[in-house]
């Protein structure tokens, strides 16, 4: 049971993406080469390589669910690519490491990412009960029952209008310790469902959720230059950030502006406390809690701040502005 446990845990925590240096030999438009256990490797050229023509190029390579030896995963990926007559396997780099980040923030739960179908509302069933009741007081007269009928149709269609699909595809996380030493990392963490695109992949471990699925790398010149994309499986993008002189604490906001933020105290009771700028103290706040999706099981007995923070904060942190709103979980403050 415990080598199970064990088993699970390294699965959980494995790196599934990483770079590798490849030589690719001419003629050759695209390679497309499939790693047993892994997933695949894919690259197009702009412009085809020419008969004898030799290229290196950096591409993102599939790495197994379960943790192996470096020179292990190496020579089964340089067996795979030999297989395509094109390309040669120079050098596999190691998967980033998160150097300085503490491991209580690596061990803290992920938001789920799940999508919650459209719903039909009360009211809509109401219109339904009562239509059916009238009908069958009046079933001997027909024309009556086409008309509520009719009725009923119409209502329901103009209850159902503006009802959509929730669905929580991306979420882009700072995760701190507030009250840690001044200079401790923070942990950039991005979730994406089913694909994953980043233009710099040296610095960021990318694990999968579940962690057995394949993972689909595909390189390309032009930017974002990799996309990683598996069929119904969560990608987490975990990156060092250096906050330098940013602090966050209740007398004064170093760190960023925040469009809204919550602050549960060590007893367990949360405050809204709204906006909060830049040189301002706390806000006083009141009672009022948070998305109950960005605090799943957070520890009891500390304060925990939770904060979106404004468009265009902090998105050095994730490879610029556009994507979803960036939120910052911290302990202690």
């Amino acid at each position: 049971m415990i080598a199970i446990c064990l088993l699970l845990l390294a699965q959980l925590d494995a790196a599934r993406v990483s770079l590798a240096r490849v030589e690719i030999t001419g003629p050759c438009e695209q390679l497309a080469v499939e790693v047993q256990g892994a997933g695949s490797i894919e690259l197009t050229f702009p412009k085809a390589l020419e008969a004898g023509e030799k290229r290196t190029i950096s591409l993102a390579v599939p790495l197994p669910a379960v943790a192996m030896p470096h020179d292990v995963w190496s020579r089964a990926l340089r067996e795979a690519l030999a297989a395509s007559d094109h390309a040669r396997l120079v050098e596999l780099e190691p998967a980033a490491e998160l150097t300085g980040v503490d491991s209580e923030l690596l061990a803290r739960p992920k938001p789920v990412l799940a999508s919650r179908g459209a719903r039909l509302p009360w009211s809509a069933l109401f219109v339904l009960g009562a239509s059916l009741a009238i009908c069958l007081a009046q079933r001997r007269k027909l024309w009556i029952v086409t008309l509520i009928a009719a009725l009923s149709a119409a209502s329901i269609l103009l209850l159902l209008r503006g009802v959509r699909s929730e669905v929580i595809s991306a979420v882009r996380i700072l995760e701190s310790r507030l009250g840690a030493s001044a200079g401790e990392p923070l942990l950039a963490v991005e979730l994406r469902r089913e694909s994953l695109a980043l233009a710099d992949l040296s610095r960021a471990r990318i694990q999968v959720l579940p962690p057995q699925r394949q993972v689909e790398c595909r390189s390309q010149p032009e930017p974002p230059g990799f996309t990683l994309r598996s069929k119904g499986a969560t990608f987490i993008r975990l990156s060092c950030v250096d906050p330098g002189p940013r602090r966050l604490t209740r007398e004064v906001n170093a760190f960023a502006r925040f469009e809204a933020t919550w602050l549960r105290e060590s007893d367990g009771s949360w405050r809204s406390l709204g906006p909060w700028n830049l040189g301002d103290p706390l806000p006083e706040g009141s009672p009022g809690e948070p998305p109950g999706w960005l605090v799943p099981a957070l520890p009891m007995g500390t304060s925990i701040f939770l904060g979106r923070l404004a468009k265009g904060e902090f998105s050095q942190a994730f490879e610029g502005e556009r994507g979803p709103p960036i939120w910052m979980r911290g302990l202690g403050l």
